[in-house]
């Protein structure tokens, strides 16, 4: 009997987020349920430990709290497989002129915490990440560049988190 491959592996931290992660949990599932991939969630305290077991096509991070819905998804993997390796979401796209949040040369939001990943890049970049937290967005973002690997910014909708 073979399997089928995971096509999308949804990395969420967990840590402190009593109060998020069962609803996020059920509208993520509720989405993926439309979609209809054969996807997993990954939960971890520690988003770099996460990712690296990680089994999809593509690895999403994001944010317990909602401030991203799950459906802009579709926009970061549309990018990925037009040949893309990483595809990041950006509040500053969406939103011109009102918010810049950039620390990396060519990036307009490199701190959004909405990214998508091709597996084998997903893995890489964890891998030689160094950030002691979660706070590793602009250092992925460097190592990424710095590798040569095809990024796009793409503008996703953000609101004040729905969850606590």
């Amino acid at each position: 009997m073979t399997s089928v491959p995971v096509y999308l592996s949804v990395v969420i931290p967990a840590y402190n987020e009593e109060k998020n992660i069962l609803e996020t949990i059920r509208r993520v599932e509720a989405f993926m349920s439309l979609k209809g991939w054969n996807w997993e969630l990954v939960k971890d305290a520690f988003i770099p430990r996460g990712v690296l077991t990680a089994k999809g096509k593509y690895v999403l991070v994001m944010n317990p709290d909602l401030c991203i819905p799950i459906k802009e998804v579709d926009k970061l993997i549309a990018v990925l497989e037009q040949g893309h390796d990483v595809a990041i979401g950006s509040r500053a796209l969406r939103a011109p002129g009102g918010i810049k949040l950039f620390f990396l040369k060519g990036f307009q939001d490199t701190k959004c915490s909405f990214r998508c990943f091709k597996k084998e890049i997903a893995h890489e970049l964890f891998a030689l990440q160094e950030a002691g937290d979660n706070s590793f967005g602009p250092e992925l973002l460097r190592l990424a560049v710095k590798r040569g690997y095809k990024i796009k910014e793409v503008p996703v909708m953000w609101r004040r988190p729905a969850l606590g």
